[in-house]
């Protein structure tokens, strides 16, 4: 039976007509096929010698930006038109209505010597056609002319916005940015939304929520076993641990031989384990105490920078440095130190898993988004628990505006059915872990209030798309999840799934009928097995028993 369970608490974009318009390639960050230095969806026009492109090394809110350089030519002028297909050649515009009103902003930026030249202007164009190949435009609408710029603060980005109502006769709007200057000007988030769209009311945000009969009954015995599912896989990676000498083996796991270094994940995720499921493992138990020295070896891997390194298992002695893999590996030992932190009673102690997590923190803060999104999951998963932990109100702002660095690079690729287009990671593996570190992120928000409005409701409707899209990939009331949209019929268990959905359960828009669905959704979702070489799966199960018992 196919189990469905769906949740659209954002507002409907696109779906009705009216409301906020998404604008192809909004960052100037995706790149054409057959040119890679020029934005994709857009045609760019400039006076000879001015000159097009991306530069990846700038942005508002995330790297990546649209730049117009008139390299030494004065009074130079150019423009990037949007709403074009990839390569910028069959136009593409968008769908509005005669008597809409619409809000179009940009962030742009501006070196010195274009603000200085004479004339030096950025501004919007509005152009309005009566169907969506039309060539030529029925009118155009242009905004005030704009070139702020603060010669202290010369990294400042500034926002030009205005409004305009679509004339009549009018069906379909292309959009401009223009320059005209000496120099350089970068181009960032550029937005047409229908005026309101911001403010939340009970007419434009909907709740629709349904799920069929799913004979949960013959789970009961599964769902209530779970403490004696995790403490046999305990003692299998006690009795399976090559760690050469006692005080290594009182100190961590390891499947690997004693000639290649100790995989961190693993002992961190089964020192995560131990440490949520109290009731099983109290701190006066072994285990418990061997947990807190596993996370004591941990601390002394850490370099001086703050990352943890990946050992991978050829060769199993030379860590890989790589930022993605520190990603990866780190917020895995990050996450296990929080769980140290809040479980260990020796201040000493949680003061020192505290200050590895800092560090660790601190590492990410000089890191930047990767290609790879699942990367960026972990470096949010990560972030968003250490900013919970922060005493400081006011350093807490520092993690929180690299937290929200990392979640706009992650949205910017997110499509509008709530997953990612590459083929990595449209397996439902990667997009759990992408799902589980957005998810982090509203949680801390909702708790502490970190952003304004207007942030909140993007987390939001990331968070709500991202978590339907994982809910549909279930296809059986065992727990069983495609693997891959372009993978037939293939069907996996995912542990991270499951925590996707313990901390969905915890969205505070939900009614209590809607959490007791989604709590026992999670049971079926532990339906996995449960030893892995990383230790995933038994960290899951971990925080399953302590969501259950808390």
């Amino acid at each position: 039976m196919r189990l469905r369970l769906w949740f659209a608490l954002f507002l409907l974009m696109n779906a009705v007509v009216g409301l906020a318009q998404e604008v192809p390639n909004a960052s100037f960050d995706l790149e054409t096929s057959t040119n890679p230095s020029l934005p994709a969806n857009y045609r760019a026009r400039a006076t000879t010698l001015a000159y097009h492109g991306i530069d990846k090394t700038v942005g508002n809110e995330s790297l990546g930006a649209g730049v117009f350089n008139t390299l030494g030519k004065e009074n130079a002028t150019g423009y990037f038109y949007g709403c074009y297909d990839q390569n910028g050649k069959n136009p593409n515009y968008l769908k509005v209505n005669p008597g809409e009103v619409y809000e179009f902003s940009v962030h742009y930026r501006m070196d010195a010597a274009f603000h200085q030249s004479k004339g030096s202007a950025v501004y919007l164009q509005a152009l309005f056609f009566d169907g969506a190949q039309e060539i030529r435009p029925l009118a155009q609408i242009d905004s005030k002319r704009s070139a702020e710029f603060d010669p202290k603060r010369p990294e400042e980005w500034y926002e030009l916005r205005y409004s305009f109502e679509v004339p009549k006769e009018v069906s379909h709007l292309g959009t401009a940015v223009y320059f005209k200057g000496n120099g350089k000007v970068w181009v960032d988030d550029l937005n047409l939304k229908q005026a309101g769209d911001d403010q939340i009311t009970d007419s434009n945000l909907t709740k629709d929520y349904a799920i069929d009969q799913v004979p949960f009954s013959p789970f009961v015995q599964i769902v209530s076993n779970q403490q004696g599912r995790l403490q046999e896989a305990v003692a299998n990676y006690e009795m399976l641990n090559k760690a050469n000498n006692s005080r290594l083996k009182d100190s961590l796991w390891t499947l690997r031989e004693a000639n290649c270094h100790p995989q961190l994940r693993l002992t961190a995720n089964i020192a995560s384990a131990i440490l949520n499921s109290r009731s099983l493992y109290p701190p006066e138990s072994y285990m418990h105490q061997k947990a807190l020295n596993a996370l004591d070896w941990l601390i002394s891997t850490q370099q001086e920078d703050g990352a943890f390194y990946w050992y991978p298992a050829q060769p199993c002695d030379t860590p890989v440095k790589d930022a993605g893999s520190t990603m990866y590996e780190g917020s895995i030992v990050m996450i296990a130190l929080r769980d140290g932190y809040l479980r260990a009673t020796d201040p000493q102690r949680k003061n020192a898993y505290y200050q590895a997590a800092k560090r660790f923190c601190d590492y990410l803060l000089k890191s930047k988004p990767q290609a790879n999104t699942n990367f960026n999951g972990f470096t949010l998963w990560a972030l968003s628990n250490f900013i919970t932990l922060n005493p400081d109100a006011q350093n807490r702002v520092v993690y929180a505006e690299k937290a929200w660095e990392f979640f706009r690079h992650i949205e910017k690729q997110q499509t509008k059915t709530g997953n990612w287009p590459d083929f990595h990671n449209k397996h439902v593996y990667y997009h759990a872990i992408i799902t589980r570190g957005i998810s982090s992120l509203y949680l801390a928000q909702s708790k502490m209030k970190l952003y304004d409005t207007k942030r909140e409701l993007q987390l939001q409707r990331s968070a709500y798309r991202a978590l339907n899209y994982l809910l549909a990939q279930i296809t059986s009331a065992k727990g069983d999840l495609l693997k891959h949209p372009e993978l037939d019929t293939q069907t996996v268990k995912s542990p991270f799934a499951l925590e996707v959905v313990l901390l969905a359960s915890k969205f505070p828009e939900l009614n209590p009928a809607e959490q007791r669905h989604l709590e026992a959704l999670s049971g079926l979702l532990t339906n996995f097995e449960i030893m892995g070489t990383q230790g995933h799966q038994i960290a899951a199960l971990g925080r399953y028993l302590y969501f259950k018992d808390n």
